[in-house]
């Protein structure tokens, strides 16, 4: 049975992330303490997504594929925080390779999504399809491109500094590779949920499915095409904010719709 409820609290919850995280990061700036405020939530929710996954979820693979998708996600925290509060001069190599090493956890958490929809259904045997490897080989080398950026330029080509120190740079196209292959890996994970969804009227399920999709990936665009969201004239709703709503929302959706099986539901 659909828990209809539960969904909606799933996706309000979603949206009233979306407005704390958006508020915390327009205030930190506003209080010129980027990303204090904001990286210290961030880590928080993570921390207790891997912990709301490893009570809820009752298979034992698709717990073990969540909770990895959520201490990703961790990771993915960790390393804007550093980027923000180390102290790192942006020009810096280290500098650089902090922010390279953000795709790596961003395109983690999309592969381990598209592993989790393997487990939807009655489906929890730890079986991975060979397709899976295929996905999998794509995603170390887009890793391996981003992180290797200084050697061809592909992925952001940095031409200069400007007056405040940061960079003056542009996109390659390997940026835009990663923005294709983590729309994929989306793609994919809920074509393999419908699939093998064993709900009745489980066609019901994919719009709220696509909410957290749909609200992760808005910003994603708008940034892209030179028109970010602000909030009090500050950039909110980061790619790492963006990527953890699609992903982690996704299955939150799913947990409490019923498609992952659950011990208490939501």
């Amino acid at each position: 049975m659909i828990q209809v409820r539960r969904i909606m609290k799933c996706l309000l919850f979603i949206v009233l992330f979306c407005l704390v995280i958006s508020l915390s990061e327009a205030t930190d700036n506003f209080l010129l303490k980027e990303g204090k405020l904001s990286g210290a939530l961030l880590c928080l929710s993570a921390l207790l997504l891997m912990l709301y996954f490893n009570v809820r979820v009752v298979g034992l693979y698709a717990r073990r594929v969540l909770v990895s998708m959520a201490g990703l996600m961790l990771v993915l925290f960790v390393l804007r925080f550093i980027k923000y509060n180390a102290l790192l001069n942006e020009s810096s190599t280290a500098a650089r390779y902090v922010w390279y090493a953000n795709y790596i956890p961003i395109l983690g958490m999309a592969q381990f999504s598209l592993r989790a929809s393997h487990c939807v259904g009655m489906n929890d045997s730890g079986r991975i399809p060979k397709s899976y490897f295929v996905t999998l080989s794509i995603t170390a080398v887009l890793c391996t491109l981003v992180l290797t950026n200084d050697l061809h330029s592909l992925a952001y080509r940095i031409t200069g500094l400007k007056p405040d120190g940061n960079l003056i740079y542009s996109n390659g196209p390997v940026f835009y590779a990663v923005y294709g292959w983590l729309a994929a890996l989306a793609i994919m994970s809920v074509v393999n949920i419908m699939r093998r969804s064993t709900l009745p009227r489980k066609w019901s399920v994919l719009i709220p499915i696509l909410v957290p999709y749909i609200i992760g990936t808005t910003p994603l665009v708008l940034s892209t095409m030179g028109h970010p969201l602000t909030l009090m004239n500050q950039h909110v709703m980061e790619m790492q904010d963006c990527v953890a709503v699609m992903f982690g929302g996704c299955w939150m959706v799913c947990l409490a719709s019923g498609l992952i099986p659950s011990n208490k539901g939501y």
